[in-house]
């Protein structure tokens, strides 16, 4: 399956502001599970420690839409088995490999912290891939 994104690739500093919160809030995670992003918690990650999910879908939709304030925006539009699920189309979604058609596997996992005034989800995509037909 072509790999579209990979976040264990990525560059960017995606982890910084989940690390912070979690070192403040709940400094448990990071002691069994290391620091988000480092080589120990990818490990925990693959070994099933950070729970994560795996959805399968078809791209129905790519180009300009409209909002509610007459605002033109770029979209991907995925059903996910019934489940519409909306993408702003910059980064990795600006693939040409995601097209109308286009068969993806999206894997995903949440971080929720508990604060003082209620819980911080975190969500990331971990993993885009096309599946070949």
């Amino acid at each position: 399956m072509p790999v579209i994104f990979d976040l264990k690739e990525s560059k960017s500093p995606w982890a910084v502001s989940v690390n912070e919160v979690l070192e403040a809030d709940w400094p448990e995670y990071i002691e069994s599970n290391g620091v988000v992003g480092s080589r120990q918690w990818w490990q925990s990650y693959e070994a099933g420690a950070i729970p994560h999910k795996k959805k399968s879908g078809v791209v129905t939709f790519v180009g300009e839409r409209i909002d509610q304030f007459n605002e033109q925006y770029d979209a991907v539009e995925i059903d996910l088995g019934g489940s519409l699920i909306e993408y702003d189309r910059c980064g990795y979604w600006d693939s040409e490999d995601v097209a109308v058609g286009t068969r993806l596997v999206i894997e995903t996992f949440e971080i929720c912290v508990k604060q003082k005034y209620g819980p911080t989800t975190f969500i990331f995509e971990r993993l885009v891939e096309t599946i070949k037909t």
